[in-house]
């Protein structure tokens, strides 16, 4: 079926490509309701972050599989194929990486808060540092992302 952005892409790609777009936004909305103390805004915005980020990649592999694998990336991109698929070699390790940081960083936000461990200075645990490893991840993965869909269905 074909997609509704004017490019190359299917209809789920455009829709996807959607998804990711928003992550940005909502991760720094998120990021500023816990800067604020408002920890518990904060815990859903990520739940739904994290959540969006695990069906995204559950309809990316569906609808990627169903049209072809990556063959059909390698068919719609006008770019070399060597450095092509480098980059999504990267974006899909990279990526992958930061959902298992992902799910760790959410357990050890639960864990902070369920021990009392958030103090008024906010959390003291473990979770705000590899947050912020986890946000560096996130960022790399969702431009990355953006790049791979512009090489593939823009370009």
């Amino acid at each position: 079926m074909k997609g509704f952005l004017g490019t190359r892409a299917d209809f789920f790609s455009d829709l996807l490509i959607l998804a990711l777009i928003v992550i940005l936004p909502a991760l720094v909305t998120a990021i500023l309701f816990a800067v604020k103390k408002r920890y518990l805004p904060h815990k859903r915005m990520m739940l739904t972050i994290f959540t969006v980020l695990v069906l995204y990649v559950i309809v990316y592999e569906t609808n990627l599989t169903i049209l072809g694998g990556v063959n059909y990336l390698t068919t719609n991109t006008r770019v070399q194929l060597v450095p092509y698929m480098a980059l999504v070699v990267f974006h899909i390790v990279q990526s992958a990486m930061a959902l298992v940081l992902g799910g760790a960083t959410i357990s050890r936000g639960r864990a902070a808060l369920s021990s009392g461990q958030v103090s008024r200075e906010g959390v003291v645990s473990v979770h705000r540092k590899i947050a912020w490893v986890e946000v560096g991840m996130l960022v790399i993965s969702v431009v990355t992302g953006l790049v791979i869909y512009y090489l593939t269905f823009v370009y």
